[in-house]
């Protein structure tokens, strides 16, 4: 039993490199590969390293060093840190906590905002060098959007000529850039000031992507960087996107706002080959915040129809892109069923763009809308992405609750089981359904030491009573594999559950259960061996 044999310090370390030495993305597919149960003949060594066979392409061997990470090794053909690796972490890290409570938190940790400090070089030399031409920085508020724009794209063309990219963070580049470019709005109005500043977000994503692209081999190192990047710009773009009021700066700069979603379209047309930057969501953003005048949106709808119309030359991508779109504005007009006819039309359509609508809805607290969306949803990516699937469940158990539809909630996830695993069990037990948690575990001949702890403190608080098939069922299964550790096992179990009899006030039926134990098992020397030594033995 590998609780028995490595501690949760050991674990805990052992995470800590696999957070220094390993990429999200592998993490993330090793937890797939545990889940699906590719993982077995796990043991620890006395000379403190797991081994274990992983079931990928073949059956490949594993070795995880406890003492020496760097020796940890993988027989697939993958060198270096590999998702096979990954998943006999997470298969032993299940002994005592929830394997992908440890990738959200990773995940979490990766989307805390990360603040360049004032004494970094790029900062210091931002701040005090002006741009080649001074002259720009006198672009006023009055400018047309031409104008604004011309700015921006000369900021960024002379920022890159005073300082190589390639020498910097990523992030830290992009966003001294961006505050370069968007320096003269200092003393504008809150509204055009926010405005300038979408559209210095828009082209710095444009820019990046570009940047990237044109990088090569250069650039494949820093893939990561430059997505972590992508997602920062995005995340302000949506924050500044909010802070701005649409009704206002409709009446007062509509011009400004509608080139916006102007510079969007061009930006999904000429998007490269493997896009970095989400123009999609970008696009249903702007026209779901910013851009929702009736006669805009009509406008934009007969555009696009028009683009679908004349799509007989453009490529798969291109079609379907405009097809989104074209579901964007019936999702605004309430239509849903209608978007979804098209999405489903759409070949390069994945669930994970749903999300979008997910989102909003529940951002606007439209709840039956977003439950009607997750009935779609769900099941489309219900073996494709679990992350995304997991995703959408905590939301749908979200909307349960204002809608009153949490019975109808529990029998769904019953029903997509064993995929809901991780998220029904959750559900029970944040719901209080401690008898149906126990039950399921039972029916499944899942082992006590095979439960998250956590879950198994909860129920054991609730009703110990309600635990004491799953500890009978778990201690016999240790019996009946008749070796000395699995006896041990059996023999800190059956303690463990003497401690719960007395919790419930009955000792006496414990008492009953461990005759009949030991008599059923008489025979069995070792076993009594272990009961005596364990002082169970009457």
């Amino acid at each position: 039993m590998l609780k028995t044999q490595i501690t949760r310090e050991e674990l805990d370390r052992l995470g800590e490199e696999i957070r220094r030495h390993f990429e999200l993305h592998t993490v993330e597919r090793g937890l797939e590969f545990q889940q699906k149960g590719y993982v077995y003949n796990t043991e620890v060594l006395p000379g403190r390293a797991i081994v274990s066979k992983v079931q990928g392409g073949e059956v490949y061997d594993v070795k995880l060093d406890l003492d020496f990470f760097g020796l940890s090794e993988c027989s697939c053909p993958y060198e270096g840190c590999c998702e096979h690796m990954a998943a006999v972490f997470f298969y032993a890290f299940s002994v005592y906590a929830r394997p992908d409570a440890f990738v959200k938190d990773w995940k979490m940790r990766q989307e805390e905002p990360r603040i360049a400090g004032k004494s970094s070089k790029l900062h210091r030399q931002t701040a005090l060098l002006p741009s080649a031409q001074p002259a720009s920085v006198s672009l006023k508020e009055n400018a047309t959007p031409e104008e604004w724009l011309a700015h921006i794209q000369h900021e960024f063309t002379a920022f890159s000529e005073r300082h190589n990219q390639w020498k910097y963070d990523i992030e830290e580049y992009y966003s001294a850039a961006l505050q370069t470019a968007i320096r003269p709005s200092t003393w504008w109005l809150p509204g055009t000031k926010k405005l300038l500043t979408v559209l210095g977000l828009l082209y710095a994503l444009q820019k990046l992507e570009q940047d990237y692209d044109a990088g090569g081999q250069g650039a494949s190192p820093r893939l990561l960087n430059y997505k972590e990047t992508v997602e920062t710009l995005e995340r302000r773009l949506e924050e500044t996107a909010d802070e701005i009021d649409a009704e206002e700066a409709a009446r007062r700069w509509p011009d400004h706002l509608r080139s916006l979603g102007t510079f969007v379209s061009k930006a999904i047309t000429a998007k490269p080959a493997v896009p970095y930057v989400r123009w999609m969501d970008v696009y249903r953003l702007l026209w779901t915040r910013l851009l929702r005048q009736e006669a805009w949106m009509e406008q934009e709808t007969a555009r696009v129809e028009g683009m679908i119309a004349g799509s007989a030359y453009m490529t798969e991508s291109e079609r379907d892109d405009w097809q989104k779109a074209r579901a964007h504005f019936d999702v605004m007009s309430g239509h849903d069923k209608e978007a979804w006819l098209r999405l489903g039309q759409a070949a390069s359509f994945h669930p994970a763009e749903g999300l979008f609508y997910a989102n909003e809805f529940r951002r606007t607290e439209q709840w039956e809308r977003l439950w009607l969306w997750l009935q779609w949803l769900l099941p489309q990516c219900r073996k494709a992405d679990r992350d995304l699937f997991q995703k959408l469940c905590s939301y749908a158990a979200e909307a349960s609750k204002p809608l009153g539809r949490e019975e109808e909630w529990a029998r769904a996830l019953v029903s997509m089981l064993p995929a809901s695993y991780y998220v029904y069990t959750e559900f029970l037990i944040k719901s209080g359904r401690f008898r149906d948690w126990a039950d399921y575990h039972l029916a499944e001949n899942v082992a006590v030491f095979e439960l998250y702890p956590s879950d198994l403190r909860a129920a054991e608080a609730h009703d110990p009573t309600l635990v004491f098939p799953l500890y009978h069922q778990s201690i016999e299964r240790c019996i009946l594999q008749k070796n000395r550790t699995a006896y041990k096992e059996a023999i800190r179990l059956m303690k463990k559950l003497a401690a719960l009899y007395a919790q419930a006030g009955q000792p006496d039926r414990y008492e009953l259960f461990l005759r009949k134990l030991s008599q059923q098992y008489s025979r069995l020397r070792a076993f009594r061996e272990e009961l005596t030594k364990g002082k169970l033995l009457r």
